[in-house]
């Protein structure tokens, strides 16, 4: 004789019978990378009031999109919205500067120590013809340029870490940490990186990823200790 079948399961749901429509890559998500790319590249500044109507503006879209990807930046402490609803990029402590520069010493080390058994040699290349390009703006004084050359070069050399949880962390790290870098830089000028990232790419042409992990890190370190010493007062 057979055991009766065990008793149905009712199906267990998530949303109630409200689910959110899914989409492809939208105008939200579209704007939301366009603004992200412009916060760690350098087009914003401490304090930087955000207008919803001329981001729209600039990016040829609705205000939707632009809130929507303004909430997220918002929640991702990118930037903060102050109690009279205006947003704007955050001012930074001290404090919260040593904290930003210490972890991202650690995480972007590992990431430049994984990307250097994997990275291609024409890739090495491309951060050769990069880091030209930034010296090039140096010269020339062109900060945003600069800037944005910058933001590149180290994710360019972070993408062949191939690490699905420390890379969009050192994301993170890079909106809250890069304005006031990059404000930093259009106050003391350039010279720092360059070195640094010449070294890195020698370090990735020997396959030392331990001089890669150590030159990535004394990147950050060394901008970090000029800006305490020179832009951030002891309050």
């Amino acid at each position: 004789m057979k055991s009766p079948p065990p008793p149905a399961r009712s199906r267990q749901t998530v949303f109630d019978g409200e689910a959110p429509e899914l989409r492809k890559e939208t105008l939200h998500q579209q704007a939301y990378e366009a603004l992200k790319r412009a916060i760690m590249g350098g087009r914003m500044r401490p304090g930087h009031a955000v207008s919803l109507r001329s981001l729209a503006a600039e990016l040829g879209v609705s205000p939707m999109p632009v809130r929507d990807a303004l909430n997220r930046l918002v929640t991702q402490r990118a930037l903060e919205l102050l109690s009279n609803r205006t947003v704007r990029v955050p001012l930074m402590t001290r404090e919260k500067f040593q904290e930003l520069t210490a972890v991202r010493c650690h995480l972007e080390g590992q990431l430049g120590l994984r990307a250097t058994s994997a990275i291609p040699k024409q890739q090495i290349s491309a951060l050769a013809k990069k880091n030209g390009q930034m010296n090039a703006a140096a010269e020339s004084g062109s900060v945003e340029d600069f800037l944005h050359l910058n933001f590149e070069f180290h994710f360019m050399l972070y993408e062949h870490s191939k690490s699905e949880v420390t890379l969009p962390i050192v994301e993170s790290l890079w909106l809250q940490a890069g304005p006031f870098l990059n404000e930093h830089v259009r106050n003391r000028g350039f010279g720092i990186s360059a070195t640094h990232h010449e070294e890195i790419i020698a370090g990735l042409r020997e396959g030392n990823a331990r001089k890669v992990q150590e030159e990535v890190e004394a990147d950050i370190r060394d901008a970090a200790n000029s800006i305490l010493e020179y832009a951030l007062s002891s309050d």
